[in-house]
């Protein structure tokens, strides 16, 4: 569990600093193959109060931002004077957009959409959600989504991520959570033990 989360105030600190530079990088090097593309109504109070955010974010990654207005106005806060409209993006339709704010995650050769947001997201969940979704996207692999983390997934399956098991295992089937574990962890050796061979 140590591994996971260090328990020395000391170590914990320092993995924090790890986990918050490395998700700087990760998002960076995640801006540098996506956008964003951010639906809205300019007298939708909801987008008025995500334009700030967006904002923020672009300012922070040079995020290659795309507001589109569903109703052809600009949004009263003036976040994104230079926007496009409903009318002169196809996009939006094809997305079937209708609720607002809407925020997508989009390649840079346009050939992926992913759903960031239908609603108000604070830009904690905004970041989360954007380096989930890119690494269900493939645009970042496993290895660069744990490097983000401040608690990190030890236990992997042949490498390739973490364990997953069906929800209704805890409650109804522990002896099964068990028996994986069991398998998984077959090559390690208990605490304290001395592997065969070793003086």
């Amino acid at each position: 569990e140590n591994a996971r989360r260090p328990t020395s105030q000391i170590a914990l600190k320092i993995r924090n600093a790890e986990a918050a530079q490395s998700k700087r990088a990760v998002l960076q090097s995640i801006f540098d193959r996506a956008g964003i593309w951010f639906f809205y109504r300019a007298d939708c109070r909801y987008c008025q109060q995500e334009a700030p955010v967006l904002k923020a974010l672009e300012r922070e990654f040079m995020v290659n931002m795309l507001p589109v207005s569903l109703d052809g106005l600009p949004l009263p806060g003036g976040e994104f004077p230079d926007y496009v409209t409903c009318r002169d993006f196809s996009r939006a339709s094809m997305l079937g957009v209708i609720y607002t704010p809407s925020i997508y995650l989009v390649t840079n050769d346009g050939s992926q959409f992913h759903m960031l947001s239908e609603g108000v997201i604070s830009g904690e969940e905004l970041v989360d959600t954007i380096l989930y979704v890119a690494k269900k996207a493939g645009v970042i692999n496993e290895q660069e989504l744990q490097q983000t983390r401040d608690v990190q997934q030890v236990f992997t399956n042949a490498g390739d991520g973490p364990i997953e098991v069906p929800s209704e295992w805890i409650d109804k089937h522990p002896e099964k959570l068990v028996e994986l574990l069991k398998t998984q962890m077959s090559g390690v050796q208990p605490f304290g033990s001395t592997p065969a061979g070793a003086h």
